[in-house]
C-alpha cells in the first residue's frame, strides 16, 4: 500500500492556499499551508514533504531566498507558482532546484495534474546505469 503523499503549500494569499488545500485533500493528499516563508521553514524542520508548492512573492522573503536558505530541494520537489513570472526568475529557480512552475491564476485541474506529474517523477539514482 502506497503512503499518502505530503504536500506543503506556501502562499501568502489565504484564498489561494485554501483552494489549493481543498483540491489536494479531495485527491487524498496530506496537505498543509504556510502563509510566510518563516512558517514554512518551521514546518519543514518538523516534517518531511514530498512536494512544496511555493509562491515566489511572500511577505517575508522571495522564493529564491527561501530556497537558498532551506536547501529543501535535496529532500523535496518544489513547484513554483507565481502571478508575475519572468524568464530570469524561472532560470534562477531551476538552477536552485525547482521541478517545475505554474503561472497564476491556477485552476484545480492544472494544479492537480502538475502535482501528480511531479510527485510521480523520481530522481534517478547516481548509481543508475
Amino acid at each position: 500500500m502506497e503512503m499518502t503523499k505530503r504536500i506543503l503549500v506556501v502562499d501568502d494569499d489565504k484564498a489561494v492556499g485554501g483552494c489549493f488545500l481543498a483540491a489536494l485533500e479531495m485527491q487524498g493528499y496530506k496537505a498543509e499551508c504556510a502563509f510566510t516563508a518563516m512558517q514554512a521553514m518551521v514546518l519543514i524542520e518538523n516534517f518531511e514533504y514530498d512536494l512544496i508548492i511555493l509562491d515566489y512573492y511572500l511577505p517575508d522573503m522571495t522564493g529564491e531566498v527561501f530556497l537558498r536558505e532551506t536547501d529543501i530541494t535535496s529532500r523535496s520537489k518544489v513547484l513554483l507558482v507565481t502571478g508575475r513570472l519572468t524568464r530570469e526568475m524561472v532560470m534562477t529557480m531551476f538552477k536552485l532546484g525547482i521541478s517545475g512552475y505554474l503561472s497564476k491564476p491556477v485552476g484545480s485541474e492544472a494544479l492537480l495534474h502538475n502535482v501528480q506529474f511531479h510527485i510521480s517523477r523520481t530522481k534517478p539514482s547516481a548509481y543508475t546505469k
